[in-house]
């Protein structure tokens, strides 16, 4: 698969998601102030207020999003994506004849099987329990990871994953960025 096609399947999943929801978004969001004010404080605000828009479900726009929900809805994002990137590389890695990018890849594997499996459900969980200091750390621990993913390839000489490494570290300080925004949690985790 070449990365122009991943791209236009993330556009077009994005498109998608947009024609359904950008109707009911526009007119049932009840605070429409607090989700631009919540992703212009993160450094990709763009992304950030697309991310939430697409992913928010009726139920919540009826029943109002409050900044701890726009966090899960960003974890839940670079949950998905992770899960999607592993598919992505593992068909790279079939397709690839290059030695020390399939290393480089097998590397990825396992930097974003960590994220699928283990610290984006840690994050959630955190979150459910009010531990945000706990949630930060695992998202800002997926975008390194998705970063050292990034930096394998380029060692090998390859830019096959940098769209999707970047597309991820971004999602991944969009969430970190919310979360960073809500109040510390008493309930401290020991790493």
């Amino acid at each position: 698969m070449k990365l122009s096609t991943f791209s236009t399947i993330i556009a077009l999943h994005f498109a998608i998601s947009c024609l359904f929801l950008i109707q009911p978004i526009q007119s049932t969001i009840p605070k429409p102030g607090l989700l631009e004010t919540v992703c212009r404080n993160t450094p990709h605000h763009y992304l950030c207020v697309f991310i939430l828009k697409s992913h928010l479900q009726p139920l919540q726009l009826r029943s109002g999003v409050d900044v701890a929900g726009f966090a899960r809805i960003a974890l839940e994002v670079v949950a998905a994506n992770a899960s999607a990137t592993i598919d992505r590389i593992k068909e790279i890695q079939k397709q690839s004849e290059d030695k020390k990018l399939k290393t480089s890849l097998e590397s990825c594997i396992v930097s974003y099987t960590k994220i699928v499996n283990v610290l984006l459900p840690q994050a959630l969980k955190c979150m459910d329990k009010g531990d945000y200091s706990c949630a930060n750390r695992n998202a800002l621990i997926a975008g390194t990871l998705a970063g050292s993913c990034e930096k394998k390839c380029k060692e090998s000489s390859s830019a096959v994953m940098t769209d999707t490494n970047i597309y991820m570290q971004n999602i991944c300080s969009i969430a970190v960025s919310i979360i960073t925004t809500m109040p510390q949690s008493v309930h401290q985790t020991l790493a």
